[in-house]
């Protein structure tokens, strides 16, 4: 098996883990990556783990946000808070 060829199937595995994720756990590794980034409240004082309580399903219902995995939809997210 070529390099190429291993990446793809390491990637499409990955893909397929993430699709069987319970919610639940995505949940609690999307909250877990925020809180890494940004710490544990926004600037307003207001919880970044409730944040993503409240987030982190809507990532999770959506199938392709959900095979992106937890850790890309909280960066992804984040990354939109200075705008």
């Amino acid at each position: 098996m070529t390099d190429s060829a291993r990446i793809i199937d390491d990637y499409n595995a990955k893909l397929a883990a993430n699709r069987l994720l319970p919610c639940d756990e995505f949940v609690t590794r999307f909250k877990a990556r925020m809180i890494q980034i940004a710490g544990e409240q926004f600037d307003d004082g207001s919880s970044i783990a409730e944040y993503a309580d409240e987030v982190g399903p809507t990532y999770w219902d959506d199938k392709d946000q959900r095979e992106d995995g937890p850790e890309c939809c909280a960066d992804t997210d984040v990354s939109y808070w200075g705008e």
